[in-house]
């Protein structure tokens, strides 16, 4: 196992372009391990992975577990069933936020060593599929285990305010059952990590619901169905078997599926897309994806032939489908979908377009060659306002895995950026998510996978990314009632990269009126460019605010204050409080396509050739 690590460590690195955006070579640093209160982390059961939670709007919010405004995140597991005993099933990572400690090379570490728990909620013969982090009760975040063996249930943990305890501590859950009671409903495992349910506001009441992908064998006939769990502002509870909706798809004898959330029709709803694989000894018969739109009240209304026939853009082959993301990857606005496809003679990742209505035909296809795609997230990871792709990735070496992450980004257009590839030196890719750990404008990213010491750990991808910057330019003066054309005004990014596919509109302006004189009613004309004009009905000092900010990072703002003529009061100011943890996952962005020297397509290519030169053999998910 080291000597793999080393490989992967030392050797895989230098077939890799170098990467200028994320820093991710010193493992000692930006490696966690999980799971040690007990058992000394050696827990490959460890597979799922949370650190955000999706706004109505389609934007994401980091977990904040301790209040400290950085975003966190939690791993679980399922239970050892060789213990009779209850053993840790969730580590939280706590992140260091500003007082990061200091490493080199590298940006430092960002995350505390995990704090593990028992669940009450989860028993020793749950299996758990996901984890999802989220303001289940309107305090701070909270995160929930789904357990999908026996029936499928979420077992909550809620967060009394600045965390859950003690290291090696238990949790009492707050429990809510997702499957309808007598309807022999069944979830699916999450073998490497993938998503088959989310957290999702579905009915506008800014309260987290949930939504799981599962089959049901009675009465019959068999059936996949979405079952949604409603939040009444305490939690999750118990499902009612009018949440739990026909995906108009018939299950088989052996079957898998992954879902995602968008607002794929632009009605301001969160929609559901899910994908079925069904096989009948191991022989695909159907692959098809379904989007199913919400009324706005959380029914899911999906269509009686399949959305997307997965098979359509690979004719004669198996797709194989891991996992599903949304997201706007052409800039047009709309959300999209992609899948890994792990099955193919060349393995990759599918793009589906979408016309704005939630009709979908095939769009790219970015090729992987023999290193097999698993589990995605999306984030901001350049800050040029489309979203951008991260996956899993592995490179089969002997009994092992070696685990990758690839980087696809897209450019304002449709085009899709050369591919680079990380190297997170670990064995046995699974879960992965996307947030701002450092709130420093771009997303960063962190695995799970295994360290050189055999130990289950997750693994940390800082994004290097320049930060945006406000300037609202020098104070300025005039007269009542005449207009002011507001000069000065600059949004930037610094260091700026060069990149050919740049947005010439990547900054989202907002000018807005924070203190004015007492009665007064000024006014705003082209407040959401640099350049706006500014009428104050009364003499006085006004304070404008200029906020800058990409589609996908935290905001940005400076002031200014002009003043018009007559005795200058002093201004009384207008509350405009700031959103903490936006994130991108929604949204995502674009890597620098010239982001360091080398090739990133050959790569790839060169990592396909290493398994035929070393007689490594490719295994295929079976």
């Amino acid at each position: 196992m080291r000597l793999l690590i080393l490989i992967v460590a030392v050797f895989l690195p230098g077939w890799l372009p170098a990467q200028t955006l994320f820093q991710n070579n010193n493992a000692a640093c930006e490696s966690e391990p999980v799971l040690c209160a007990t058992g000394g982390c050696d827990t490959p059961e460890v597979q799922t992975l949370a650190c955000r939670a999706i706004n109505r709007d389609g934007t994401f919010a980091g977990a904040d577990f301790d209040g400290g405004g950085f975003p966190d995140c939690v791993a679980l597991r399922e239970h050892n069933f060789d213990s009779q005993l209850p053993e840790p099933v969730a580590s939280v990572l706590i992140n260091r936020g500003a007082a990061a400690v200091s490493c080199s090379p590298g940006p430092g570490d960002q995350f505390n060593a995990s704090l593990d728990y028992t669940m009450s909620g989860l028993d020793l013969v749950d299996q758990i599929s996901n984890a999802l982090a989220g303001n289940l009760n309107g305090g701070n975040s909270d995160f929930a285990g789904v357990a999908i063996s026996g029936g499928v249930g979420y077992a909550q943990a809620m967060n009394p305010g600045t965390g859950f305890g003690p290291d090696g501590s238990a949790i009492a859950t707050v429990n809510a059952s997702g499957d309808v009671a007598g309807n022999n409903q069944f979830g699916f495992a999450s073998a490497q990590g993938e998503r088959n349910s989310a957290l999702f506001d579905c009915d506008g009441d800014d309260d987290l619901d949930s939504v799981i992908v599962v089959v049901e064998t009675s009465p019959g006939p068999s059936e996949f169905k979405l079952n949604v769990n409603r939040n009444q502002g305490a939690g999750l509870v118990n499902i009612v078997s009018t949440d739990s909706y026909e995906a108009n798809v018939a299950p088989n004898f052996e079957d898998d599926a992954a879902l995602t959330v968008g607002d794929f029709d632009g009605d301001g709803d969160l929609d559901v897309a899910a994908f079925f694989d069904t096989r009948s000894d191991g022989v695909p018969v159907l692959q098809v994806a379904q989007v199913c739109l919400n009324n706005g009240n959380c029914a899911l209304a999906c269509p009686e032939a399949p959305t997307i026939d997965l098979f359509d853009a690979h004719p004669g082959e198996d797709p194989a489908p891991v996992s599903v993301e949304a997201g706007d990857f052409d800039g047009d606005g709309d959300v999209d979908l992609v899948f890994s496809e792990p099955g193919l003679a060349i393995d990759g990742l599918q793009y589906y377009d979408n016309d704005g209505t939630g009709a979908f035909t095939a769009g790219d296809f970015v090729a992987l060659g023999t290193v097999a795609p698993r589990v995605l997230t999306t984030g901001c990871y350049n800050n040029d306002n489309v979203t951008d792709v991260a996956v899993t990735a592995t490179l089969p070496v002997g009994e092992f895995a070696i685990g990758l992450i690839g980087v696809v980004t897209s450019g304002p257009g449709g085009t899709l950026n050369p591919l680079t590839g990380l190297t997170p030196g670990s064995i046995g890719a699974a879960g992965i998510d996307t947030a701002d750990f450092d709130n420093a404008g771009g997303d960063d990213i962190m695995m799970i996978g295994t360290n050189g010491q055999g130990q289950r750990s997750v693994f940390v991808m800082m994004n290097g990314l320049e930060t945006v910057s406000a300037i609202a330019g020098a104070d300025q003066s005039g007269d009542p009632g005449v207009p002011v054309a507001v000069s000065g005004a600059s949004c930037s990014v610094s260091p700026e990269i060069t990149d050919p596919f740049s947005d010439p509109a990547r900054f989202a302006v907002q000018w807005t009126v924070t203190a004015s004189p007492a009665g007064a009613t000024p006014g705003l004309s082209g407040a959401d460019t640099l350049t706006p004009a500014f009428t104050g009905d009364l003499a006085g000092v006004y304070t404008l605010q200029l906020e800058c900010r990409t589609r996908c990072t935290t905001r940005v703002v400076d002031t200014k204050n002009v003043t018009l003529g007559g005795v200058v009061p002093t201004p009384s100011p207008t509350a405009t409080p700031l959103p903490l943890l936006q994130t991108q996952g929604g949204c995502l962005a674009s890597l620098a396509p010239g982001a360091g020297p080398g090739n990133p397509g050959a790569m790839w290519v060169l990592l396909g050739v290493l398994p035929a030169a070393f007689g490594w053999l490719r295994r295929r998910r079976g």
